[in-house]
């Protein structure tokens, strides 16, 4: 059949003319010319306010691709971007030659009239192989130009490029050249062969050339305006990669698609193992256009239709034979639906009866549910742990108090056996019960048990054997009752107790201990005045008993001091003399291997206390500290000011509110363990050996300590060292003259990252930032720290590190946190000072010493996050 072109509503010839080419003269130098197609111009035609290109399309702005040369109103020459390759591969000077030597001065042009189509066109492009068609009138002055680019984005019948494949329209012969080879050499190639484009292939091991790359004439276009030297330029060096590239089975559709979205001209075709194929370009598009292309799909697509139509009066007519074969069945169906109908009422009024019956069987079963929840209810509400155990030790039913008490989930435990469930030392006692129990039907007793976060419960246990009707054994009801935090009260209790014991057994002996040495030591003393003999080794006898008796004393008064305090003569006194003497003291008396440091500010506070007694406070902390380092080390004890605020108070429950001194007592030494630390103000306590020490020089400190009104800090580390902080409370200070003013310090709503693993401490920490206008994130460890920080880097300003905590320490995440920004902004803190010195080789200079008020908090956080470097605190 005839193929009428007015069915695809294409636009006129008019609509597609660029009535502003680019026009240059003769004489223009070529880079000029260059410089002006490398610009972004602004295409004028009857399309730019018609539906006809879409908005995705880069409309009518894009690259200029040739220039018009002009002589006035006559056209010369036509200069393109093949035309550019051409001269890339001619060795002249851009700067110095007429874009007239190198034209094209044969130019093929349209004379426009009214019976001129789109059609004609594309014959005339196809068949001279040209890009470009100068449009004239009848007298031979320029009109405009039409460029194949600009068709190929008005025509967009995206139906018909869906039914052509890529394979259809390829170019098969594809001009390519390897990795190696020089610009120059592609550019000749492509000037001698006319064409647009050269693949950059590779061959692998099977000799199969798979494309890596490609270089275009508008790359040669850019190569130019840049003046390189293309002789010494690789194609692997500037070649556009990596390639998209489209498989022979793709669509034309596809490839229009991939075209405007990666705004290209060619996409290369491979096959399944990538190898090269063939390329698509915009010209491929114009073969679906030709005239006798479309009559061919056009008498193809008729085919179908009407292959189509008779495959649908096939299915009509199968479709009137089963509806006729349905009207017969449901004659047959409603036949079938009245028999049934009458079944069914004499089935209904049976079923009527039965209802009847079985709804007061429901009422009696809701009823006696009912009971059994609220009984239930009963068994969770109770804070006894209430488990039922199979024969078989199998564990078959679990309270909410159980859950509680012991952190289980009911779904994790239900069908685990007590072994399972609790650890080895306490498998031995429960395997024991519950022989018991099968033996005799009951069992009663004590047990200590491990929950399942590893915390240890002491519990009343109650074990009794449940039998069925017949009498036999069923299961075994366990009750368990909570009684760790009685027989804690009770350890205290006795602790308390075996304390005031200790206290009136040392009042009770120590006049009877005074006056037995009190003879001893008049009598050493009177005897080498009566003696007549100067014998040497009864003299040597004589000291001794006056030395061991005086040492008796002393003992008397530190076990009187422990039991119930000495009375002393309190005097406001000076720290900054008693500094001065001590010094001299400790350096004549330690050994040189002990390097003492002593650092204390001259208008440090007056306190109330008996001088001496402060002085035995100071010498039994540095003697303990000396002696935890036989090989030597630093003491370093330093005074300061310390005014103790409302969040302070919170933290230490010991504190009150107002100023103290505070001297602070560090060592380098073996420092102790938790438990270790637990004991050490325990009266006779000692970890050092036989003869060493009496164990009751820190429980006299702690003594002395809290009978002046202060109370003590410890905080030490295995292998790091130990710190003692003593805070006694000063007198005559007003709180102003401690203070900077609050207000001056608070925040602007920054985000500060607060870590430590001590929960009250880090509730104080960000209750007191959050008062004073911070934002506060916290977390309770290294891990958690890190993880937050990667999360919300951008936004916090400042982190707060604890040095001490489990899982992973302050060290170790403030490393990790450089590495996620070396610019982080970190305050440590620590109860040990002596980790502020090595901070430095991390980088951080700013280091909190616990405990801290709200002034040292916001004083060190405002100052680092109004300044670019970290600053010693």
């Amino acid at each position: 059949m005839q193929f009428n072109y007015q069915h695809l509503d294409l636009p006129i010839i008019e609509q597609i003319i660029d009535f502003t080419p680019l026009k240059v003269s003769p004489q223009t130098p070529i880079i000029d010319v260059i410089a002006l197609m490398g610009e972004v111009r602004h295409r004028s035609c009857d399309l730019i306010n018609s539906n006809l290109i879409p908005s995705s399309s880069s409309g009518c702005c894009e690259r200029v691709d040739c220039a018009l040369i002009m002589e006035g109103e006559e056209l010369k020459g036509i200069f393109t971007e093949q035309d550019l390759v051409r001269v890339a591969a001619m060795d002249i000077n851009l700067s110095e030659t007429p874009i007239a030597r190198v034209m094209t001065q044969k130019v093929i042009t349209l004379t426009h009239c009214q019976t001129q189509t789109i059609f004609t066109v594309l014959s005339l492009l196809r068949q001279h192989k040209i890009r470009h068609l100068p449009i004239v009138n009848d007298r031979g002055e320029l009109v405009g130009l039409i460029s194949a680019s600009f068709i190929r984005q008005v025509l967009q019948p995206s139906h018909l490029l869906k039914l052509w494949r890529v394979s259809e329209v390829m170019v098969k012969q594809v001009i390519h050249a390897p990795k190696t080879a020089s610009v120059l050499k592609l550019a000749q190639l492509m000037a001698n062969l006319r064409i647009s484009c050269v693949v950059i292939v590779e061959s692998d091991l099977d000799s199969v050339l798979k494309p890596v790359g490609i270089i275009t004439e508008r790359d040669i276009v850019q190569f130019k305006l840049l003046e390189l030297n293309l002789g010494q330029i690789e194609a692997q060096g500037v070649m556009s990669h990596p390639l998209f590239c489209l498989k022979p089975s793709d669509s034309l559709w596809l490839a229009q698609q991939e075209m405007q979205h990666r705004h290209v001209r060619r996409l290369v075709v491979t096959g399944e193992q990538g190898e090269l194929q063939g390329i698509v370009t915009q010209s491929s598009f114009l073969q679906v256009f030709d005239p006798v292309e479309l009559s061919s799909m056009i008498a193809i697509l008729q085919g179908v239709v009407a292959q189509k139509t008779s495959e649908l009066a096939q299915s009509n007519e199968e479709l009137n034979q089963e509806i006729n074969q349905r009207l017969q069945v449901e004659t047959q169906l409603r036949q079938a639906q009245e028999q049934l109908e009458k079944r069914v009422e004499e089935r209904t009024a049976e079923l009527s009866r039965t209802n009847q019956r079985l709804q007061q069987e429901i009422n009696e079963r809701q009823r006696i549910e009912e009971k059994i929840r609220e009984q239930a209810e009963l068994i969770n509400i109770t804070t006894d742990a209430i488990c039922v155990y199979n024969l078989c030790d199998q564990i078959i039913f679990c309270n909410q108090g159980a859950e509680r008490l012991y952190d289980w989930s009911r779904e994790e435990v239900l069908g685990k056996k007590t072994p399972e469930l609790f650890k080895d030392e306490t498998s031995a006692q429960l395997l024991e019960a519950l022989k018991t129990v099968l033996e005799r039907g009951e069992w009663r007793g004590e047990l200590t048990k491990s929950t399942q976060k590893g915390k240890t419960v002491i519990v009343a246990s109650r074990w009794t054997l449940i039998r069925d009707e017949r009498g036999e054994p069923k299961s075994i009801l366990v009750i368990d009752t909570d009684m760790t935090e009685k027989k804690q009260l009770e350890a205290q209790i006795l602790r308390a107790q075996r304390l005031e014991s200790l206290g009136r057994l040392a009042s009770g002996i120590a006049h009877d201990f005074n006056n037995i040495l009190t003879p001893i030591l008049g009598a050493s003393q009177l005897l080498p005045v009566l003696s007549s003999q100067k014998d040497e080794s009864i003299q040597k006898l004589l000291t001794s008993i006056e030395t061991n008796a005086k040492r008796g004393t002393e003992l008397i008064k530190q076990l009187l001091s422990f039991a119930r305090g000495i009375e002393v003569q309190k005097n406001p006194i000076s720290l900054v003399q008693l500094f001065s003497e001590l010094e001299t003291t400790l350096k004549s008396v330690f050994p040189k291997s002990i390097e003492i440091i002593i650092d204390y500010p001259t208008n440090l506070w007056t306190i109330l206390a008996d001088s001496t007694q402060l002085y035995q406070v100071i010498l039994n902390i540095c003697i303990n500290a000396r002696d935890a380092m036989p090989n030597g080390g630093i003491i370093t004890i330093r005074g300061k000011n310390f005014y103790i605020d409302e969040s302070y108070q919170k933290m230490y429950l010991e504190a009150g509110v107002g100023p103290y001194i505070v001297v602070t007592f560090s060592d380098t030494g073996v420092g102790m363990t938790p438990e270790v630390q637990e004991q050490i103000f325990d009266p006779f306590f000692t970890t050092k050996a036989v003869g060493r020490g009496s164990g009751l020089g820190l429980a006299t400190v702690m003594g002395i300590v809290k009978n002046h009104g202060g109370f003590i800090t410890v905080s030490s580390q295995v292998n790091k060292g130990t710190q003692f902080q003593v805070f006694l409370p000063a007198i005559d200070v007003e709180k102003t003259a401690t203070l900077a003013d609050l207000k001056d310090l608070k925040g602007q709503k920054e985000l500060i990252l607060v870590v430590d693993d001590d929960a009250p401490i880090q509730d104080i920490t960000r209750k007191t930032l959050e008062v004073y206008n911070y934002q506060v994130m916290t977390a309770k460890d290294g891990i958690e720290a890190i993880a937050i920080y990667a999360q919300y880097q951008e936004k916090i300003k400042a982190v707060l590190m604890d040095l001490i905590m489990p899982t992973m320490d302050g060290f170790s995440a403030i490393r990790a946190l450089q590495k996620l920004n070396p610019q982080v902004k970190v305050i440590a803190i620590s109860g040990l000072e002596s980790y502020s010195q090595s901070l430095n080789k991390d980088g951080i200079k700013s280091f909190l010493s616990k405990p801290y008020t709200t002034q040292e908090l916001l004083g060190t956080l405002r100052f680092i996050l109004d300044s670019t470097y970290n600053t010693i605190n």
